[in-house]
C-alpha cells in the first residue's frame, strides 16, 4: 500500500521527499490521499506537503500525459531565410520584389 511505501523513509534524512518521489517512481503521480497520508506518517501538516509537491518539478499530481509532442522551432537544414536588411538590399529602391 501507500503507508508501506511511505513508512519506510520515516525518521531518514530527506525522508519526506525520497518518500514523494518513490510513490512517483511506484504510481507516477502523488494524489490527495498520498498527500494526506505523508502528512500523517511524516507528522507534518497537509500544507507543508502540498508545498513540498508543488516546489519540486519531479513531483507530480496528475497521471502523467500519454504522449509528448515536441516541436521544433529550428527550421529545415540548410534552408535560410533572409534577414529583413539583406531583402532590402536586393530590391531597388521603389521596384516591387
Amino acid at each position: 500500500t501507500s503507508r508501506e511505501l511511505i513508512e519506510q523513509f520515516k525518521g531518514g534524512v530527506g525522508g519526506t521527499i525520497s518518500a514523494l518521489r518513490a510513490v512517483v517512481a511506484e504510481r507516477g503521480f502523488i494524489d490527495d490521499e498520498t498527500q494526506n497520508i505523508v502528512a500523517d506518517v511524516f507528522n507534518i501538516s497537509r500544507a507543508e506537503v502540498r508545498g513540498i509537491v508543488s516546489f519540486y518539478a519531479d513531483l507530480r499530481t496528475s497521471p502523467p500525459a500519454r504522449s509528448i509532442i515536441r516541436v521544433s522551432r529550428g527550421g529545415l537544414p540548410g534552408f535560410r531565410v533572409p534577414r529583413a536588411d539583406q531583402r532590402a538590399r536586393r530590391t531597388p529602391a521603389g521596384q516591387d520584389g
